[in-house]
């Protein structure tokens, strides 16, 4: 995981960061360091379900709560998903394009 070494408000209400990341953090951006978005694990606190089906659960699926559901009625027709691994957890990011805008989930 990075680290916020420090950061500074600019004029126009921008702020830039000064960031300390090893290489896997790096590595996992693959050269693309535009469109980057931050988010911190300890916000990550809302529970989600897991579904498994199958012979003995091997066929296993993340559920869309249903109030994420709501905010867009219509199918996900495209999805796409990051993950990142750190000593003790797996982030898995999920994006929906949503009438020509990417949104996270």
């Amino acid at each position: 995981m990075a680290t916020v070494l420090n950061s500074r408000l600019l004029a126009n209400g921008n702020i830039v960061y000064r960031l300390e990341a090893g290489n896997g953090e790096i590595a996992v951006l693959k050269n693309s360091f535009r469109n980057v978005h931050l988010f911190a694990a300890g916000l990550c606190r809302d529970e989600a379900e897991v579904i498994r089906r199958g012979n003995e659960g091997v066929t296993v699926h993340f559920s869309v709560p249903r109030h994420l559901k709501a905010k867009n009625p219509k199918s996900f027709d495209r999805i796409s998903y990051q993950s990142m691994e750190t000593r003790s957890k797996i982030f898995y990011i999920y994006v929906v394009d949503k009438e020509n805008e990417l949104i996270a989930l």
